[in-house]
């Protein structure tokens, strides 16, 4: 029920803009369902999987191979495998990969356990509450980055008082890539997910992140690699996927702006006010899941994602007949601008902003 209320207090422009932009959401969105848009395409899903496997085979084959010069492209495959099945896991947790909620969800479990280690049902508690709110103070849960990296003034304000915080916030947007998305993804494998399953006693969840490391023991054991090169391996694996999965998450939301956590929006001014598209390209679509359509993704979450191609112009004319901003950049242009964010908000004064947003409690 997107129709604000009647208020006494409510400016009546205001109400009457919020009403027809409601009216134009709700035109377009039973547009698309008589269209059939919500419905899967069964060839696309197969593929989607038949690729990740091919990436495992081939990954897992060099590095039982004999040629040793073969092992860092090896890594790197498996490495980019991994996003891949980030995309996957991440489509089946909005229940738009097959359209059938159990099953989707069984396939997110079963990809993201043996393909990252981690826990499907932990990522859904934290995803939905972004998709709730995006860019929203003390609702979004992809604002709470600290330590290791503050995209916003607010949450940067945080730390002020942290000493590893004043060290690091300097240097962010040079040690995200190589350095944060990997530790991010190894708090992820080893504490918080773990933790999450043993809490939560999710079995087929345990069974799934199980089975990922018997793989990699026996490609250990049977490839002669010492504990220490299987370590190795997996921190390069980690790098290479950390970088390729929240690198690419980061250029949709981080660098606009927030919204207080006391201020309402319309549902459609998320999208257009707190989120950017990546331009259409074919290698864009691919390498980005997708996902470069983020706008499209926010408003209609359970439309599978590779409809979002399609989709796009009939979406940005809604915005346009209501007088919304639709923000569309090129791919090198916002990642430009998320690393840009990043090195302003390190070379931020800390105690001063924590005098500024005093309010922003953590």
């Amino acid at each position: 029920q997107m129709c604000i209320r009647d208020s006494p207090k409510a400016d009546p422009e205001e109400v009457e803009r919020l009403r027809k932009l409601s009216a134009s959401y709700m035109k377009l969105r039973k547009e698309f369902e008589s269209e059939g848009r919500f419905k899967p395409n069964y060839v696309h899903v197969v593929y989607r999987f038949v690729e990740i496997f091919a990436m495992w085979v081939i990954g897992f084959g060099m590095l039982l191979s004999a040629n040793r010069a073969l092992y860092p492209v090896a890594l790197i495959i498996l490495g980019l495998s991994a996003g891949r099945v980030g995309w996957v896991e991440h489509e089946a947790g909005h229940s738009s990969l097959t359209g059938n909620i159990n099953i989707d969800k069984r396939l997110q479990q079963f990809m993201f356990g043996i393909g990252c280690g981690m826990s499907g049902t932990w990522w859904n508690s934290q995803h939905n509450r972004h998709h709730a709110a995006p860019q929203k103070l003390k609702h979004d849960v992809d604002l709470e980055t600290l330590p290791l990296i503050a995209f916003n003034r607010a949450i940067a304000a945080k730390g002020a008082r942290s000493a590893f915080a004043r060290f690091w916030l300097p240097i962010q947007g040079y040690m995200f890539l190589p350095v944060t998305c990997c530790l991010v993804a190894y708090g992820w494998q080893f504490i918080l997910h773990p933790l999450s399953i043993f809490k939560r006693r999710l079995a087929f969840e345990a069974v799934c992140i199980a089975m990922r490391y018997v793989v990699v023991g026996l490609v250990g054991y049977y490839g002669g690699f010492t504990f220490a090169q299987v370590a190795l391996g997996w921190t390069v694996t980690n790098m290479v996927g950390g970088a390729y999965l929240f690198g690419t998450f980061t250029v949709s939301h981080t660098h606009k702006p927030v919204l207080d956590a006391d201020k309402h929006i319309h549902w459609a001014e998320y999208g257009s006010d707190h989120t950017i598209n990546i331009a259409k390209h074919p290698i864009t679509d691919w390498w980005m899941g997708y996902l470069n359509y983020q706008i499209e993704h926010h408003l209609f979450p359970a439309i599978p994602q590779y409809q979002f191609a399609e989709i796009h112009p009939r979406v940005r004319k809604m915005f346009e007949e209501n007088g919304l901003p639709y923000d569309v950049r090129g791919f090198w242009q916002a990642m430009g601008d998320s690393f840009r964010n990043m090195n302003e908000i390190g070379r931020c004064d800390l105690a001063r902003l924590e005098a500024e947003y005093k309010g922003v409690k953590k």
